[in-house]
């Protein structure tokens, strides 16, 4: 098991590494609305490769600074690439430009590269202090606690059911390798949900209200 996959880096020592929590929140969020508000009202869109370019190299300055690795950033962004992919798909079928889907890829993935980097710079219980300092909601704390708590034990599953697929697996066929992973996705996210109801039924029982 990968207990920590999320902030495997947080614990490093950088100048980075040790700005306030508070900060790094603040900025990885005025970092986001910025580029958002800014690549809206740019109406030549000649400029918007400039602006991508610019959030892209101030990112890797933060990146050596913070000495993180760069193939290891790449590889959490590039979990989410498929998410981002399927939207993109779903903007065209309903009949966005392939030049505002191309804007909207390089929004998508500047955005999860700062959070990637602010979760690789700071300890998660610290920036869930900085969520409650900011009064945001108990909900909302209280799942991203339990996501960071059992988020590696749905990778811990994904990588065993991956593992069985490649040993058993004897065809040849792509399109069948295909179903057979989205059959394999499918039994993922039952057992994530049975899971789920398991340790809610447990904390009940011991008394849980929410609080």
């Amino acid at each position: 098991m990968r207990h920590a996959f999320i902030d495997k880096y947080a614990y490093r020592d950088s100048p980075v590494h040790r700005l306030n929590p508070a900060l790094k929140v603040a900025f990885t969020l005025g970092f986001i609305l910025t580029l958002l508000i800014l690549s809206g009202q740019f109406h030549d869109q000649a400029w918007l490769p400039w602006l991508y370019w610019g959030c892209f190299g101030f990112l890797l300055i933060i990146i050596f600074l913070s000495g993180l690795p760069p193939l290891a950033l790449t590889r959490k962004v590039a979990v989410i690439l498929p998410f981002i992919l399927a939207i993109i798909l779903l903007n065209l079928l309903a009949g966005s430009a392939p030049a505002q889907a191309g804007h909207l890829i390089a929004r998508s993935l500047l955005s999860i590269l700062a959070l990637v980097i602010l979760v690789s710079t700071t300890r998660f219980h610290e920036i869930l202090q900085v969520l409650a300092l900011w009064r945001v909601p108990r909900v909302i704390r209280l799942t991203l606690s339990f996501m960071y708590r059992y988020f590696f034990l749905l990778i811990d599953e994904a990588e065993k059911m991956a593992r069985a697929f490649r040993v058993r697996y004897q065809g040849n066929s792509n399109w069948e390798k295909l179903k057979l992973m989205s059959v394999i996705t499918g039994i993922l996210f039952i057992r994530s949900y049975e899971r789920a109801e398991r340790v809610y039924h447990a904390m009940v029982m011991r008394g849980y209200t929410g609080e």
